[in-house]
């Protein structure tokens, strides 16, 4: 009874930290933004990725939900520059996206269907110029601009 007992707490360990370790996994999702043109995987993850632009930029995500809600810094890769930072929240309804791939070594095309969301801004969103100054501030409402100001130099 007792060695039983102990097995079975031995396996609900065991599970639990594979499933915790797994978590991150367990919400992948392809998400589509309009601030960069471009989508990306997103994974859930308790502490800041970190998403690489290919050499210009890389962005700062810290994800809040699996359906796009997070919070977003983008940077300049060589000079560390901030360029825009803002909060995303989840997106509304998932969308279909069509995919042509092309198989490197037959060369063969083949049709991908990609699901993927587009999350929508909101809250305060914030611009920088060239050198890291806060240059704009907008403010979003369901995805719909409500204000937009331009940042002076003395402020």
């Amino acid at each position: 009874m007792i060695k039983n007992l102990f097995l079975f707490l031995i396996f609900g360990v065991t599970v639990g930290s594979v499933r915790a370790q797994n978590a991150k996994n367990l919400c992948s999702q392809h998400i589509f933004l309009d601030e960069i043109g471009s989508g990306f995987l997103l994974e859930t993850s308790l502490d800041t990725t970190i998403i690489e632009e290919g050499e210009a930029f890389y962005l700062k995500v810290v994800v809040k939900s699996c359906r796009g809600a997070m919070y977003i810094e983008r940077y300049k890769m060589k000079s560390k520059a901030i360029v825009f930072s803002g909060n995303y929240q989840d997106a509304i309804k998932e969308d279909t996206v069509n995919l042509w791939a092309t198989d490197p070594v037959t060369l063969n095309r083949r049709l991908i269907k990609n699901r993927e969301f587009k999350p929508i801004k909101t809250g305060t969103w914030k611009y920088y110029d060239s050198q890291g100054k806060l240059m704009k501030i907008d403010e979003y409402d369901q995805g719909k601009l409500v204000s937009s100001k331009l940042v002076s130099e003395g402020n």
